[in-house]
């Protein structure tokens, strides 16, 4: 029969409390690691690289890896998170350079507006 809450071990919550806290600094550190990816993404940008840099990924991977395996993780468990991390990665860059063409394209209609005006006149 299934205990009800309430009668949760003492040690259950600690341990609850644990797993909060690590889920806390999980999200924590997601965030602070998309808001480094949009500052690349903006440098990406600027100097007009590509997205993609095929070889520093592998790299980042392989480290992944090796350092999730010295903290026994999963290598399938290390893959899936890698490639979600990875994608919004490139999402955010993405949208960053797509906020770029936009501008140009704005700046492209207003320019050839005001020019249009100027020669009419």
């Amino acid at each position: 029969m299934d205990r009800p809450l309430s009668s949760t071990s003492k040690s259950q919550r600690d341990l609850r409390n644990l797993i909060d806290t690590c889920d806390e600094d999980l999200l924590r550190l997601l965030s602070v690691r998309f808001q480094l990816i949009q500052k690349m993404g903006e440098q990406k940008r600027a100097q007009k690289k590509s997205i993609e840099d095929v070889e520093r990924e592998q790299t980042l991977f392989l480290k992944w890896q090796e350092l999730g395996e010295s903290f026994g993780l999963n290598s399938d468990l290390l893959q899936e998170v890698f490639q979600v991390i990875l994608r919004h990665s490139r999402k955010i860059q993405g949208q960053i350079h797509a906020e770029t063409k936009v501008l140009q394209h704005e700046e492209l209609l207003f320019s050839g507006s005001a020019h249009s005006q100027k020669t009419s006149k």
